[in-house]
Formats: C-alpha cells, structure tokens, sequence
C-alpha cells in the first residue's frame, strides 16, 4: 500500500513539474501584445477563427524564430528566416 501511495505521489509531482504544450500558431486570429514579432493572418480558415496562411515580420522587440518553432513543432509548412517568414497549415492538420 505504501508503494502505491509512494507511486502516485511521485506521479503527481511529476505531472505538476511538467510544461505545458505550447498552442498551434494557427489557431488564433488575434494579434500579440506589444513587444511580440508581428503575426499577421494572410488567409482565414473557413471557421474564422483560425488562420490558414499566417505571416510574421521581426520588430525592434523580437524575431520570427518562436514563431517559426512552434509552426513547424505543429506539423504546419514555414517559408522563409527568423526575419520575416509564413507559415501555412499543414494537410490535415485541423
């Protein structure tokens, strides 16, 4: 009994430490707060919320690499560097 206990508590922190995913870049159509690289939907979904073809243009403040990251870690299409770039949904994702 006291494995159990012992095994579901280690499970609870374990669980409690882990990160989060983090969301599809294509799954919003609002803009970032201030400070953030600039991601402009260049083709809606037929949902309207979600974009199909997104776009992302470097400020002062921050590049496209996150953006670039998180397009490609959800199976989506990225053209272009960590200046500027779009990202296109991928087959069959949503």
């Amino acid at each position: 009994m006291n494995r159990i206990l012992l095994a579901c508590t280690v499970l609870l922190i374990a669980h409690g430490c882990s990160k989060p995913p983090a969301g599809d870049v294509m799954d919003t159509r609002q803009r970032p707060a201030a400070g953030r690289e600039d991601h402009e939907p260049a083709r809606s979904n037929a949902d309207g919320v979600r974009c199909d073809v997104k776009t992302c243009k470097a400020d002062a403040a921050s590049d496209c690499a996150t953006f670039k990251d998180r397009c490609q870690q959800s199976n989506h299409t990225y053209s272009g560097d960590n200046d500027s770039g779009t990202c296109t949904r991928g087959d069959g994702v949503g």
